[in-house]
């Protein structure tokens, strides 16, 4: 089914994208063996989790550089739980991304936190990540294209390409002249639109 011309992604949500993006990361780890070690597949665990909630970006869990470059500072670099080396942004309680609910930890410490705040999977959930293993990442060939973790970069190039030259042509077919090769998708539909409407 063809994508709305206003969508600019190849994905009908940020869910799906992300459903994608973890798959194939899923079957690079079991591929190449990394799923072997710990923190890959408590990473796997925890990319797992976020989807069955809509994903990460459900959560509005996105601080700016700017909000990280201050709470880093504020906590001198340093794993506010263990004192070490600090990696990660953390969220204290909830998703606000005020600084005072920041707090920079250790990768380690913060898996442990993130750990102790999961709740175990229902039945179903259980049901529906089965299946994606089963389905998606376990078979030796991908099943889908966006599953393939060695040529999917390629493909959406490609894809995306294809998409573009598609549009294209629909607007030369209504005698619309594309001004410039280096407009954007949003900016050729409004141009699109207010040719139509003269």
């Amino acid at each position: 089914m063809p994508l709305p011309e206003d969508v600019k992604t190849l994905w009908c949500s940020t869910w799906c994208n992300d459903i994608n993006t973890k798959i194939r990361y899923w079957r690079g780890a079991q591929r190449d063996g990394r799923i072997e070690f710990p923190d890959i597949r408590f990473q796997i665990q925890m990319d797992m989790a976020f989807l069955l909630i809509g994903g990460y970006r459900a959560l509005g869990r996105r601080p700016s550089s700017e909000t990280r470059r201050k709470v880093i500072e504020r906590d001198e670099g340093r794993c506010q739980s263990c004192g070490k080396l600090g990696s990660d942004l953390d969220h204290v309680d909830g998703s606000s991304d005020d600084p005072s609910n920041l707090q920079l930890l250790c990768g380690p410490c913060h898996r442990v936190k993130t750990s102790e705040a999961m709740k175990p999977a229902d039945d179903e959930s259980r049901a529906l990540i089965l299946v994606l293993s089963l389905s998606r990442v376990m078979p030796d060939e991908p099943v889908l294209l966006a599953d393939d973790e060695e040529a999917w970069a390629d493909q959406w190039r490609k894809l995306t390409n294809e998409r573009k030259a598609r549009f294209e042509e629909s607007l030369l077919a209504v005698g619309f002249i594309i001004p410039s090769k280096h407009l954007s998708r949003l900016q050729l539909i409004a141009a699109r639109e207010a040719y139509l409407a003269t």
